[in-house]
């Protein structure tokens, strides 16, 4: 009997001082899930960088528009330029920008 409570008190402690590191490494709220949602967080801030990019590129685009500074002729052409579009009964010949 005192051999047994010996055994089973070491066994006991062992028990929970397992079952909390296991979690405290593993568990929803563990470290590697802290270290996976770290990776989550710094793409999504490059993807936050990246998105800030090409709004800035667009807002660029739409004050050039509304400043009126493009006329319709050169706005058609590179329209058709980025879209490598012609009429069949015209001829395309680029030319270089002031």
């Amino acid at each position: 009997m005192i051999r047994l409570r010996q055994l089973l008190t070491p066994l006991l402690f062992a028990g929970v001082f397992g079952y909390f590191g296991y979690h405290i490494v593993n568990g929803e709220r563990g470290l590697l899930a802290m270290i996976h949602l770290q990776t989550e967080v710094q793409v999504a801030k490059q993807n936050l960088v990246e998105t800030r990019a090409t709004q800035r590129i667009w807002e660029n685009r739409v004050v050039l528009l509304r400043t009126g500074s493009i006329d319709p002729d050169m706005l058609d052409e590179r329209a058709r330029e980025l879209l490598h579009v012609a009429r069949p009964d015209e001829v395309v010949i680029f030319t270089p920008t002031r």
